[in-house]
């Protein structure tokens, strides 16, 4: 009978894993080279024509991570399912994180945004009009180090009206550092709630510290939270920012953050109490 339940642990659990993971990316599995090309359509460029990010040997997780410099201003974007569970009822929740390391040098100033909320696959494009949330590296000139904002692109709309934040300062370069958001569906339907009204509520954390508490958010794009993109400009500066670059690693969207160890903790209980 426990070998019976040990399997029923493994099993429930791969299963649960197998749906709960929407998306995950460390571009280890990837050649170094165009992000697009080499990842087999998972990355594509925003609109199908914008300039391609890189595969580069340099990954917090090793090998490789993905590149971004401020000559060439790479714009990508990539999909998964709805981390609120489709359908716009029923609340939901979701987490998105990833790793990233500033390079710069001199005066210069390479700025990258990171979107977080709704896009359409189909024409590769990004919905800013129902977005969680944007988050800026290096927004303005930080000689010898780095910042982080979150921006709120349609202001009063769905709640929001944050502007630009300033998250954290004075981050030191050439660190890796991880930020996640947390957010949560706080409505019974999100897509018939009035678009000036919330839906839900978000967090931002990073290196497991919070730096944001909750804030709301209005998300009424019927694809639901399902998209990203990091897309990098020259903003400026004494120089191009030929020296100047950007990592990603550990990418990953997941719904519901918890459900996995919560459920895989109540079987191991189940297991003890018959021991």
């Amino acid at each position: 009978m426990k070998c019976v339940l040990v399997c029923t642990v493994v099993l429930v659990l791969a299963a649960v894993s197998g749906s709960a993971l929407a998306f995950t990316d460390d571009f280890d599995s990837y050649a170094t080279g165009p992000l697009s090309v080499v990842s087999g359509g998972v990355w594509n460029t925003w609109g199908g024509n914008s300039t391609d990010a890189q595969v580069t040997a340099q990954g917090l997780s090793l090998p490789n991570a993905q590149y971004h410099d401020g000559i060439n201003v790479p714009d990508v974007v990539t999909y998964w399912g709805d981390l609120f569970g489709g359908g716009g009822g029923g609340g939901g929740s979701g987490a998105f994180s990833f790793d990233f390391l500033v390079h710069e040098e001199g005066q210069d100033d390479m700025d990258t945004y990171v979107f977080a909320g709704s896009g359409n696959p189909g024409a590769l494009d990004i919905n800013y009009g129902s977005a969680i949330g944007i988050f800026i590296l290096d927004w303005g000139g930080s000689l010898g180090s780095t910042t982080l904002h979150i921006w709120d692109t349609v202001g009063a709309n769905g709640g929001g009206d944050y502007g630009i934040i300033e998250l954290a300062t004075g981050l030191s370069l050439d660190v890796w550092y991880n930020l996640e958001l947390r957010a949560s569906i706080t409505v019974a339907d999100r897509t018939a709630n009035a678009v000036t009204d919330a839906d839900g509520v978000f967090e931002v954390w990073l290196n497991g510290l919070q730096v944001l508490g909750p804030t709301s958010f209005g998300l009424d794009d019927p694809l639901g939270w399902n998209a990203t993109e990091i897309y990098s400009y020259d903003a400026g500066g004494e120089t191009p920012e030929r020296n100047d670059y950007m990592l990603f690693d550990n990418v990953s969207a997941v719904p519901e953050p918890g459900l996995l160890a919560l459920l895989g903790l109540g079987v191991i209980a189940a297991l003890r109490r018959r021991r």
